[in-house]
C-alpha cells in the first residue's frame, strides 16, 4: 500500500533531484526506527520525501505520507484522508489522539509513517503521547520519520530538557539546501544565458522553492528574457513584505558559485 498527498506538478521543471536523495533513502530503509529530517524551509524536504517513498513502495515497504496542520480536528480529517486512501478497510479515526493512535499502530504493523511539518504538532498535547509510545516500544516493523521545517522548534523538541520529547532514542538526518553544482546542471540544459544563471543564483542560493515560487510566477523556462532586474526586485520585495524569514535563509557564497561554474 502506498499514499502520498496529491500535488500540483509542472512536468517541465527541470531540477535535478537532491543531492543527498540516495544517502536519504539509504538510511530510511531501516525498520524499526524513529527518523527526524531537519532543515530550513524551501530547500526540498517534501519534495524529496515524495520520491523516497514512492521509492520505499517500489521496494516493497506499504508507506503512509500526511502532512501535518496545527490543529486537532483538521490534523484527524487530514489521517481520515490518508488512510482512507491507504487502506479502505481500516478503521476511520474518530478524535485526535484516536488518529495519532492508528498510525503508531500502522507503524508498529509495518507501515512507513511519514509526517511532513512535525513541528506544527508542538502545540496539540501529543508529544506527551507520543514519549510514552518511544519508552514501551518494541521492535516495531516499520519506522516513523518525521519531517521538520523550523530548525530551532525542532531542536527545542528533541533536545531542550523541558521537552517530553528530550534524549528519546532517534536517528537526526540534517537535509542541506542544494549545491550550486546542482542548480548549475539543472539549469545548464535549459541553455539560460550565463549571466541570467548567475542572476538566479545570486538571488536564491540553494533555497530551492524559491527557484520553484519565481519560475511559478515568471515562466523563465519559456523565455529566459523574463529574469530581468525589475522582475527579481519585485519577486524578492514581495517576498520581504509576505515572508520575515527570507533574509535569514540565503546565505550565498559567490566565490562557491565561481567554483561550482568552473566545474
Amino acid at each position: 500500500h502506498l499514499y502520498i498527498p496529491p500535488e500540483d506538478e509542472i512536468n517541465d521543471w527541470p531540477f535535478l533531484p537532491h543531492p543527498q536523495h540516495g544517502e536519504v533513502l539509504e538510511k530510511l530503509k531501516e525498520s524499526g526506527k524513529w527518523f527526524v529530517l531537519v532543515g530550513r524551509r524551501r530547500i526540498g524536504k517534501s519534495t524529496l520525501m515524495r520520491s523516497i517513498a514512492q521509492q520505499l513502495s517500489s521496494m516493497g515497504k506499504d508507506v503512509l505520507f500526511i502532512e501535518a496542520v496545527p490543529d486537532r480536528e483538521a490534523f484527524t480529517k487530514v489521517v481520515r484522508k490518508a488512510v482512507r486512501g491507504f487502506d479502505r478497510k481500516l478503521p476511520s479515526p474518530t478524535n485526535f489522539f484516536n488518529a495519532f493512535e492508528l498510525l503508531w499502530w500502522l507503524m508498529y504493523s509495518g507501515v512507513w509513517v511519514i509526517i511532513d511539518e512535525f513541528q506544527r504538532l508542538s502545540n496539540m498535547g501529543l508529544f506527551g503521547i507520543l514519549q510514552g509510545y518511544l519508552d514501551r516500544q518494541h521492535n516495531p516493523r516499520g519506522s516513523l520519520i518525521c519531517l521538520g521545517s523550523h530548525v530551532t522548534h525542532i531542536t527545542d523538541i528533541l533536545y531542550s530538557g523541558n521537552s517530553e520529547l528530550y534524549i528519546r532514542p532517534h536517528i537526526r538526518i540534517d537535509i542541506k539546501p542544494f549545491d550550486y553544482y546542482t542548480i548549475l546542471a539543472s539549469l545548464y540544459q535549459l541553455q539560460l544565458p550565463i549571466d541570467t544563471v548567475l542572476d538566479l543564483i545570486s538571488c536564491f542560493d540553494g533555497i530551492i522553492g524559491l527557484y520553484f515560487a519565481f519560475f511559478i510566477e515568471y515562466n523563465f523556462l519559456k523565455d529566459s528574457s523574463l529574469v530581468t532586474f525589475d522582475n527579481l526586485n519585485k519577486f524578492i520585495h514581495s517576498l520581504f513584505s509576505k515572508d520575515k524569514f527570507y533574509q535569514s535563509e540565503l546565505h550565498s557564497d559567490y566565490s562557491q558559485v565561481l567554483e561550482a561554474c568552473s566545474r
